[in-house]
């Protein structure tokens, strides 16, 4: 196994379409946040072939790109995704991961747990690849929560570091207190920012109908260039249809999903 110590993005290399695009997509943030890569595959054969094809594409992406890349394969199903947050969560494994990024396949039960307990934000990717303008727009869908200001972090990170355009969405709630909490949460959005005169940021007020402001906002992606939507995953439907829809979006967009922690983890912006 390859070791480093500096901050890593941590990526699910499982040898598929998607996880391919997940390691591309992790060799793109590596090089525009300097961060480290650490390649994890896991399994329950094969294991040696699969740390030499881990080492040979360690080796090519170091050499080509000169990022330092970790790789290990741990022995367990592939499709259960738990031993990724005990290494994020530093619980097995001595690193510090910014983020991790995995590949949609059959791997979605395992990936909503992973999702429900993870503390360390993961971005999603399907077996489209993204556009090459990922992060030139970041979408945030704004809603009423005192949560949806860890997104407001997350993108100003993406905005001072990438340069990203931020498209903030606001639901027109019909619900006055719900309307008077969105607005709140607008008015704290807008006096952040004012601290951030570099980042470049719309607001957008929207009519959701019956959507959920986040269904919303991957249906707003549409209408620009394709970006990265931030969205905070909802602890009271985990296992039914509205998140795995997002997760599953037929439009094949990448999600960065964070979890709802009081104390929520947010790089240095």
């Amino acid at each position: 196994m390859g070791t480093i110590n500096n901050q890593s993005i941590l990526i699910n290399a499982d040898f598929s379409t998607s996880g391919t695009i997940a390691v591309l997509q992790g060799i793109k943030l590596s090089i525009i946040l300097n961060k480290n890569l650490y390649l994890l595959n896991i399994c329950n054969k094969n294991i040696e072939e699969n740390t030499d094809k881990l080492k040979i594409i360690s080796q090519n992406i170091h050499n080509e790109y000169n990022i330092e890349v970790a790789y290990e394969v741990i022995y367990g199903k592939p499709n259960r995704l738990n031993k990724i947050n005990a290494i994020a969560s530093g619980l097995e494994k001595n690193i510090d991961p910014l983020l991790v990024i995995i590949g949609i396949n059959n791997n979605v039960k395992g990936l909503l747990k992973l999702l429900k307990n993870s503390k360390t934000p993961i971005i999603t990717v399907q077996e489209k690849n993204p556009s090459k303008n990922l992060y030139k727009n970041i979408i945030v869908p704004m809603d009423f929560s005192k949560e949806a200001k860890e997104k407001l972090l997350w993108a100003i990170y993406f905005g001072k570091h990438i340069g990203s355009t931020i498209h903030f969405l606001f639901a027109e709630e019909k619900d006055e207190y719900l309307l008077q909490k969105s607005e709140d949460n607008l008015m704290f959005t807008k006096k952040t920012l004012s601290n951030y005169p570099e980042i470049k940021y719309k607001i957008h007020k929207v009519n959701r109908e019956k959507k959920s402001i986040d269904e919303y906002a991957l249906n707003y992606s549409k209408e620009v260039e394709l970006g990265l939507t931030i969205i905070i995953r909802n602890k009271n439907y985990i296992f039914s249809r509205p998140e795995k829809k997002l997760l599953l979006n037929r439009e094949k967009k990448p999600i960065m999903f964070l979890n709802r922690n009081e104390n929520f983890y947010v790089p240095c912006v």
